[in-house]
């Protein structure tokens, strides 16, 4: 089996500070105005958030993770 850190699977620090949380998923007023834009229920709209949110979160915390 191959292993996670082999994977495109995000993988997230397991213990983040109160700023990294508020720097990597706040969300801005533009993200907010295209979920609206572009999701019709409440689940779409979380399920895009999370989409907007990875990939920034993964960049940023997955360097020299291993």
């Amino acid at each position: 089996m191959t292993a996670v850190h082999e994977t495109a699977y995000p993988r997230f620090k397991p213990e983040l500070t109160e700023q990294e949380l508020a720097e990597i998923y706040m969300t801005t007023a533009s993200e907010l105005i295209f979920v609206r834009r572009n999701a019709r229920s409440d689940a779409a709209r979380l399920i895009l958030l999370v989409l907007l949110k990875t990939p920034r979160s993964r960049a940023s915390q997955s360097v020299g993770v291993r």
